[in-house]
């Protein structure tokens, strides 16, 4: 009879644990899946906007550390309001997921995708130099302007423009300062004429904090 007990009370055991450890695997899976939706975008599976922003703090600060030369890109496709307006939001949504693939597709395991908000799009290459980024950005920029969209026997094509800015190995320059950069670059790019490609340079700022003077200037003497 305490053979039976013991033996009895042995299967117990191994049935209790066996559930505690599905258990645990159940609760893993969900906290991870959580866990990526809260960091991804539900349209494309990319890096969202806040992910992002947690990612470029810690790759610059890497880099700064390593003194490693590190790229940022910004890119958004042109006239995307005509593509919504013409084809429907719901091919805007095609168009959107075609460019997520199509990132993927051209940049390395290593380096970070983001949708950073509507259709514009952010990609930290850590490790890389001006030239680089700039030679993967032509690249993937040419792949954009031969793709065909077909959604719902409408097709329709686009182009891209990106903005370039790197964080090289004797520079300080804060995660904000990087991103301010990328943008005022990619404003170039599209003030340049669109589906283009625009590096960065040192006197854009000024241009920028001067064109900004001139309008206040302008607001202050009631024109």
């Amino acid at each position: 009879d305490y053979l039976r007990m013991i033996e009895a009370a042995r299967e117990e055991l191994i049935n209790l644990s066996t559930n505690f450890t599905q258990q645990l695997i159940e609760q893993k899976t969900l906290i991870e899946s959580l866990s990526s939706q809260a960091s991804q975008d539900s349209l494309t599976n990319l890096y969202n906007y806040h992910k992002f922003q947690e990612l470029l703090d810690k790759e610059v600060y890497r880099a700064k550390r390593y003194k490693h030369d590190l790229g940022l890109i910004f890119g958004d496709i042109d006239n995307f309001k005509e593509i919504n307006d013409k084809y429907g939001h719901l091919a805007g949504d095609a168009a959107l997921k075609s460019i997520a693939k199509c990132l993927k597709d051209n940049f390395r395991d290593s380096d970070i995708i983001a949708r950073y908000g509507g259709d514009e799009f952010a990609i930290i290459l850590p490790e890389t130099s001006i030239n680089d980024v700039y030679i993967v950005v032509e690249r993937l920029r040419k792949n954009v302007d031969s793709l065909i969209i077909d959604y719902d026997g409408e097709k329709f094509s686009f182009s891209m423009s990106f903005g370039i800015t790197t964080l090289g190995s004797t520079n300080n320059l804060t995660a904000a300062e990087l991103l301010k950069r990328a943008d005022n670059a990619l404003y170039k790019a599209k003030n340049a004429g669109r589906n283009r490609s625009y590096l960065f340079k040192e006197n854009d700022l000024w241009e920028a904090g001067n064109t900004f003077n001139y309008v206040l200037r302008l607001i202050n003497i009631g024109i």
